[in-house]
């Protein structure tokens, strides 16, 4: 996921995503893979918290995985 999210940053101008024109999308394989992750950690009791070392908390806001 942070490889996929690397390339999609480098290639998103942040200058103009900052001043609101525009957004960079999220693409399918990052949106799945946090939602199995979500899944993941609900079957296993695993609070998410706990991957937040892994994955940043605002990454999984962005797709608003709850």
């Amino acid at each position: 996921m942070r490889s996929t999210l690397e390339g999609i940053l480098s290639r998103t101008d942040l200058a103009a995503v900052g001043k609101g024109a525009g957004k960079a999308p999220m693409p399918p394989e990052i949106t799945n893979t946090l939602l199995f992750v979500d899944m993941f950690c609900k079957v296993a009791h695993i609070p998410r918290a706990a991957m937040a070392e892994f994955v940043p908390s605002y990454v999984f806001d962005a797709v608003s995985v709850r």
